[in-house]
């Protein structure tokens, strides 16, 4: 009995194996290609020019297809000027690669629909793109993927959100353009509403204002109640350039959060517009997460 169970056992691994011989090993699944488009160089993001009118507001960059499928890059542009929001206008439609990527603040009030007289300092474009290959599928940088409201972890995973927001790949998918403008510590002070923590879902924040005072030395204000009061933040003090809003150094003794042993503030960038009352900082923790660049957001609501 055991042998004839043997001669079985052989008979169906044998029959496998022709089976599989037969079908050369088909997957019934093929990887494709995505469409992908990127900055041949990291553009300059933030313009600090008062004439919108001038060629120097216009936002250059040359647009490359690595993988070589791309046939249409729609590239759409959202903003909120002087308190009206407009979302999802059509900037452009580019065909061929490499490709000069050129928007003027009148492309911009163009696709707007707005006069360009309602441009200025302290606007901030938001812009995304769709790209479809050769075989007509559609790739689309929304929505990018970030931690669950409940803070449980990653909704749709890490990898979409490092391409887009990785500096190292120069995506071309989503991107601000900043028109920047003096700061005046005056106008920066006042009641602001949290507008993105990208970190605080997951730390479980619930305080949604911050307060921001003058001081405590020239051309510095501070966030009262730093990026993370529930978890202990001291406040945070920007010093910023009085020309451009840039924020040039912040109070890297203080600390940031609590946990992980303690994580002090550190700086990576960051703009104070003033004049439009809007606060655009990107931070990392000093300490046992490091390496976890993160954007907070605040926007005055007096």
């Amino acid at each position: 009995m055991k042998n004839i169970y043997k001669s079985i056992l052989f008979l169906f691994s044998l029959a496998l194996m022709v089976s599989c011989e037969g079908e050369k090993f088909n997957v019934p699944f093929e990887y494709e290609d995505g469409g992908w488009i990127k900055f041949e160089e990291t553009p300059v993001f933030s313009v600090n020019v008062a004439d919108m009118s001038s060629s120097e507001a216009v936002f250059n960059a040359t647009l490359v297809d690595p993988i070589g499928n791309a046939a249409t890059y729609d590239l759409y542009v959202s903003a909120t000027i002087n308190g009206t929001a407009y979302e999802d206008k059509l900037v452009t439609t580019i065909t061929e690669f490499p490709a000069q990527l050129s928007i003027a603040p009148s492309d911009l009030a163009t696709a707007l629909g707005v006069d360009l007289s309602e441009l200025g300092g302290g606007n901030i474009f938001s812009f995304y793109a769709v790209v479809t290959t050769t075989d007509g599928t559609v790739y689309e940088a929304e929505p990018v993927p970030n931690f669950d409201a409940d803070g449980d972890g990653y909704n749709g995973g890490n990898i979409s959100e490092t391409l887009l927001e990785e500096g190292g790949y120069r995506n071309a998918f989503v991107f601000n353009v900043s028109y920047l403008c003096p700061f005046v510590v005056e106008d920066a002070v006042g009641s602001y509403e949290v507008v993105y923590n990208h970190f605080g879902p997951f730390f479980q924040e619930t305080l949604q204002t911050r307060e921001v005072i003058a001081g405590p030395g020239e051309n510095q204000i501070t966030i009262v109640e730093g990026v993370y009061p529930g978890l202990g933040s001291d406040p945070l003090i920007l010093t910023v350039d009085s020309d451009t809003g840039m924020v040039t150094e912040i109070n890297e003794d203080g600390l940031s959060i609590t946990a992980y042993g303690g994580n002090n503030y550190q700086l990576i960038s960051g703009t104070v517009y003033s004049c439009s009352g809007y606060i655009d900082l990107f931070l990392d923790f000093a300490g046992g997460i490091n390496g976890n660049p993160h954007q907070f957001i605040i926007q005055k609501v007096d």
